[in-house]
């Protein structure tokens, strides 16, 4: 299986990414399967999610989001 993720983070209220920052966050994950063991369809799953955040230390956030996943 291949696995490929796409993630972007926003902040609004700073210019950078840093502590007391509301930030948006999406991402889109496509998963491949491959090998002699696929039958039909390469394609196994897909995840989109969008989230409104805030970090409030350096190393942590709380984020409040809608994730989509397709099989």
């Amino acid at each position: 299986r291949i696995r490929y993720q796409f993630m972007v983070t926003i902040p609004f209220n700073k210019n950078a990414l840093e502590k007391n920052s509301i930030f948006i966050c999406a991402y889109e994950e496509v998963f491949l399967n491959f090998g002699k063991n696929v039958a039909v369809n390469i394609f196994d799953q897909n995840r989109f999610y969008g989230a409104l955040g805030y970090r409030f230390v350096k190393n942590g956030n709380v984020q409040l989001g809608y994730l989509n996943q397709f099989l």
